[in-house]
């Protein structure tokens, strides 16, 4: 079965390993890893609201492509190969090959079922879950599993602190299972102490690194009262958030089932501990990921060993005998139909456009770029961080995107004064201006549907445009504004 499965994580992967756009958050992680292998330092050289480790993880896979980077790519199919196959083989310990298989078959649909191009925070997540989850499942561990797994939440916290579902209901669970035997209170206190220990470490290693690079201010401001900023909804929005999630999403039935197989088992005692940890865990996973009720795809990327866990779970509960029955196997070919027809689709369409010639707008910019503008320097009006990775040019200040011009806070007015400074200070040859929709375009062109603050805050900085930058051509949906 485990060649099956890598078989099948190529199939699903092979079309994102020859593509290293990356969608929008993608290529900004890579950008940063990138700026970390030449020596620069996040949240000062380089402007972005994510946790650290998502930048570590980047420089490490540009570094394993010889700065490039498929390296990143490389890293992603390394760590999913790994972080699945060591689940099944923990699952399989307990139950059987075919409901091992059938959950890790469910697990990698609904991770391309929000995939979203990879390189994510909730990607990389994700994989340390199934890591984690593969420790805590293995019937005979050693003393380092532990560890790591507290390490792991570290990691995760500091990836993205919404991360972390998975940790709070693991501890819950290990505390209430000895409840039924004492004998296993000293097996929960070793356990407990060993991921402190774990955790300890990780914050140590990141806590010298922040005090080397004098950067923990910095990151303390981006990574959480920044990245909070989006969060800003009441626990009746969430709630409102979730409901609409999981209509969304129809992968959310499978977890739903297993939730309410587990709260039935618990009233009649039966619960195992898998039991006990989803009950604590997809309540608190379906609140950490609808805290800014976007509802974009990628969001629900941790829901993925959720699901793998639910499919065990209902497998359990209905005993593998009476899988063999037709009718259930045909309840569950329409399962497979209803929930993963998306995801099915989707690898049928990346493989389609991997043998197509059809170039986008940005593989065209940056073409354009490399040819006219390969000895200019540059700064991407918008949310097109691609452009520099593909062309190898970095922005000629940290702020390489601009959404927080659409922010109102103490801290984003004084990154818009930092911003225009900084501009003023080391402007570049060219302005290219992607047309990000969200943001005022430099012709002005879309400011009917642009907020009033944001013109406001726009006001120092066009000027700026306006007095030393004319616009020199348009290509591919992109206006190039050129130094006087």
């Amino acid at each position: 079965m485990k060649k099956y499965i890598v078989i099948l994580i190529l199939i699903i992967f092979l079309p994102n390993l020859v593509d290293f756009t990356f969608g929008r958050d993608g290529a900004v992680f890579a950008y940063m890893g990138s700026l970390l292998c030449k020596g620069k330092i996040p949240y000062i050289d380089g402007f972005d609201h994510k946790g650290i480790s998502i930048y570590l993880i980047n420089a490490f896979g540009y570094l394993i492509g010889f700065k490039n980077l498929i390296g990143i790519r490389i890293l992603e199919l390394g760590l999913m190969i790994a972080s699945f196959l060591s689940l099944y083989k923990s699952i399989v310990i307990n139950y059987s090959k075919k409901v091992a298989g059938t959950a890790i078959i469910f697990g990698l649909l609904t991770l391309k079922y929000f995939f979203d191009d990879g390189n994510l925070t909730e990607e990389y997540g994700a994989y340390f879950v199934l890591i984690a989850l593969a420790l805590v499942l293995k019937t005979k561990q050693n003393k380092l599993d532990y560890l790591i797994i507290g390490f792991l939440f570290v990691i995760n916290f500091t990836i993205r602190a919404n991360l972390i579902a998975f940790w709070p209901a693991l501890f819950l669970a290990l505390l209430i299972t000895p409840l039924t035997n004492k004998n296993n209170i000293k097996t929960f206190k070793n356990q407990f102490i060993k991921m402190v220990f774990g955790a300890l470490i990780a914050i140590g290693s990141l806590t010298i690194y922040f005090l080397v690079t004098h950067s923990f201010s910095n990151f303390y401001q981006d990574a959480f009262v920044y990245n909070f900023s989006y969060a800003k909804q009441s626990v009746s929005e969430i709630i409102l958030s979730i409901i609409s999630s999981t209509r969304r999403y129809e992968v959310s039935i499978i977890m739903i089932l297993a939730f309410v197989i587990s709260i039935v088992s618990f009233i009649k005692q039966r619960a195992v501990f898998l039991e006990l940890l989803l009950i604590f865990w997809i309540p608190l996973e379906l609140y950490l990921s609808n805290m800014s009720g976007k509802l974009f795809a990628h969001y629900y990327i941790m829901w993925m060993p959720l699901i793998i866990i639910s499919v065990v779970v209902i497998f359990n509960y209905f005993k593998e005998v009476y899988l063999s029955n037709e009718q259930l196997i045909v309840i569950m070919i329409i399962t497979v139909f209803l929930c993963f027809q998306i995801p099915i689709f989707m690898t049928l369409t990346s493989y389609k456009n991997m043998f197509s010639n059809n170039q986008t707008n940005t593989q065209k910019t940056v073409n354009y770029i490399n040819d006219k503008y390969k000895d200019s320097s540059i700064l991407v009006w918008g949310n097109e961080t691609a452009i520099y990775n593909l062309t190898n040019k970095r922005a000629t200040i940290p702020y390489f995107f601009q959404t927080f011009f659409k922010l109102e806070s103490p801290q984003t007015k004084m990154m818009i004064e930092d911003f225009t400074n900084k501009i003023i200070a080391h402007s570049p040859d060219v302005i290219i201006d992607v047309k990000t929709s969200s943001l005022l375009f430099l012709d002005l062109s879309n400011q009917a549907i642009i907020e009033q603050n944001q013109k406001e805050n726009l006001e120092p900085y066009f000027k700026f445009v306006n007095e030393n930058y004319y616009l020199a051509e348009s290509k591919f949906d992109a206006d190039y504004y050129v130094r006087n």
